[in-house]
């Protein structure tokens, strides 16, 4: 705080009321040799800036008065109120749950008059054990930025390999303000994500984990199974870290005994359960997830400008090599492509490529809040970006789904050519109005001025339309038949039937019923209906085919073949995606890179004034 004198309608006996912990600078210019500074009840010297200047500046930390005093004469003497400085408040904004990776989805919201400066959750079991380790475990959430009141945030973390997952804990919030007062929120319960592993070997090396967690005196048992399992290496497939990974685990155990490091053995049988499950896929998920770890760097502030461009340029690099991989994986599964074609015609695909282009923009522009927002973006995309290994029940499961989509795009083919069918019916049975005489536009438009009556020529009566509609209502209803056994053949399988598709089976049947009675018009109105929701049942079948790959967005990131992406798509202006990861409007993007270059400009012409060049250098970090 800037110390001067009173407003006006101010005096000296008024008490200037500030907040706790508020910094009080006070500068004295002039030729005075000494200076003190008073506040509450404390005060102290002024140092020397230079043979003009003194400067002091202190802390509130009560009542009393702010004075100031420069070789004996009082310049400033005011009464000072402190304003006590109340905890922040912390509640959790939504409820915790869980994403497709099993992280550990959390969202707080906290307020704090002067700013909060950090927040985070506390995890203890509900029910502990004689291995649990003392104390909480806590999740810090990315620093808010500085000075603000009103904080929503969020954190995801991975927790699937802790030795909590699949139990029952206490979350509870907690936040600090500027001064270093913690508050904590009201603690909900909720059951840690816990993986499940689906491959024998995997399962086996998970068993042996919890054991040696949970009794110490499993360990000789523990060394026995690693040994058998090192001894059928064809049952993971002949995996060399696979292998050296239980021959450490079990060597360290035997070696140590009872002082064994469980907690390095744990993470050791983790990775290998992990790459036996997941097999040439672990790679590719695990750097995924270490760039992820580097965007959230970025996010709490601990990356430079140059750091910054460097993880945009290792992140393009990341990418490239993770969807290259799937591609592969893709062509393994599908070999005649046509997995890739109904893919790659997804409308929700996202376009990391222009995500990480729009990044470095804004990064190499200096504008902290929109880099801040698109690195959120990619953290998100990274989070959600996870192939993963095919089972063979998960591969049946996909080739169904194939089949399904592409019943459907026949069906949704076949809709539309009956909608151009029953327009062009109706148009064949609207009046038919004989052409007007030869009399001129103008001339005619002049008898309409003067008032005289036009005479308008006779139509001709139509034929009877139903005729002609009840082909149209047959092949209407073969449609609807079809469409109604895909509905079965689902229900058998998932007893699920999609929304969106019972009301295109519905409006169908309208639809046949106008049809009979030769409502032409009132019929193409629910075929359009049965078009628009068999679109939707169509995209909703593409997202299950994405889930069964491990991919809740399908991404586009480079180029693999002439003007195709890694999909087998054109490369193109695919919009923002609309599933679980909302992508940045590019519209935004530009402007804010616009209005940046222009306050640039401003702010290095000549031709303003200094007050207006600050004024601009203040603005441009907002952008």
């Amino acid at each position: 705080m800037e110390t001067s004198r009173p407003d006006a309608g101010e005096d000296d006996t008024t008490p200037l009321r500030v907040a706790k912990g508020t910094v009080v600078l006070a500068l004295v210019h002039g030729r005075a040799e000494s200076a003190r500074l008073a506040v509450g009840g404390e005060d102290q010297g002024m140092e020397v800036l230079d043979p003009h200047s003194l400067r002091a500046s202190m802390v509130v930390k009560s009542d009393g008065v702010l004075s100031v005093r420069a070789d004996g004469q009082t310049l400033l003497h005011r009464p000072l109120e402190m304003l006590p400085d109340d905890p922040p408040s912390v509640r959790f904004a939504a409820a915790p749950g869980s994403d497709p990776r099993g992280r550990l989805v959390l969202v707080l919201a906290a307020r704090d008059d002067h700013g909060v400066v950090s927040l985070g959750v506390d995890l203890r079991p509900l029910t502990p054990r004689r291995s649990d380790p003392e104390g909480a475990l806590t999740q810090d959430f990315p620093p808010p930025d500085a000075q603000t009141r009103d904080v929503i945030s969020r954190a995801a973390p991975d927790l699937t390999a802790h030795r909590w997952a699949g139990r029952e804990v206490r979350l509870t919030p907690w936040a600090v303000d500027a001064l270093g007062q913690r508050a904590q929120g009201e603690s909900v319960s909720v059951t840690l994500p816990r993986r499940v592993f689906r491959h024998p070997v995997a399962r086996a090396l998970i068993s042996e984990r919890e054991r040696l967690t949970e009794d110490p005196g499993a360990l000789p048992g523990v060394i026995s199974r690693l040994d058998s399992l090192t001894a059928r290496p064809e049952a993971f497939d002949h995996t060399l870290s696979v292998y050296l990974a239980l021959r450490v685990a079990r060597s360290h155990l035997a070696g140590h005994g009872r002082g064994a490091d469980v907690e390095r053995v744990r993470d050791l049988l983790w990775d290998a359960a992990v790459r036996v499950e997941e097999g040439d896929d672990a790679r590719v998920v695990a750097d995924l997830e270490a760039l992820r770890e580097r965007v959230q760097e970025a996010l709490n502030g601990t990356l430079g400008q140059d750091d910054l461009d460097r993880l945009i340029r290792d992140a393009r690099e990341a990418l490239n090599q993770a969807l290259a991989d799937l591609q592969r994986s893709l062509q393994a599964l599908d070999p005649e492509g046509l997995l890739h074609r109904d893919l790659g015609q997804d409308d929700e695909a996202m376009d990391l490529d222009q995500l990480l282009r729009d990044l470095q923009d804004m990064n190499r522009l200096g504008a902290r809040d929109a880099t801040r927002t698109l690195l959120e973006h990619l953290s998100d995309a990274l989070a959600a970006l996870h192939p993963q290994h095919l089972t063979p029940e998960a591969l049946q499961t996909l080739r169904q789904t194939l089949e399904q989509t592409r019943a459907l795009d026949a069906l949704r083919r076949d809709q539309a050519a009956l909608l151009d069918e029953t327009f062009r019916a109706e148009q064949t049975h609207q009046p038919q109005i004989d052409p007007p005489g030869t009399q001129g536009l103008d001339a005619r438009l002049g008898e309409l001025r003067r008032g005289d009556r036009l005479s308008l020529p006779s139509a001709k009566a139509p034929p009877r339309p139903e005729g002609q509609s009840r082909p149209l209502a047959q092949r209407q209803q073969d449609v609807q038949g079809r469409l109604e056994q895909i509905l079965r053949d689902i229900a058998e399988k998932t007893d699920h039937v999609p929304p969106a598709l019972g009301e295109a089976a519905l409006a169908m049947g309208e639809a046949v019923a106008r049809l009979k009675a030769g409502a032409l018009a009132a019929a193409q109105e629910d075929q359009r209906i049965a078009l628009d929701r068999l679109s939707e049942g169509q995209a909703q079948a593409r997202s299950q085919m994405r889930r069964a790959l491990g991919l809740p967005l399908m991404p586009r990131m480079g180029q693999r073949g002439p003007g195709l992406d890694p999909l087998g798509r054109e490369t193109g202006g695919l919009g923002p995606g609309t599933d679980t990861v909302g992508m940045p409007d590019r519209s935004e993007a530009r402007r804010a890179r616009d209005i940046l270059e222009e306050l640039r400009r401003r702010a290095n012409d000549p031709q303003r004034s200094a007050p207006e060049k600050a004024y601009i250098d203040r603005l441009i970090p907002r952008f």
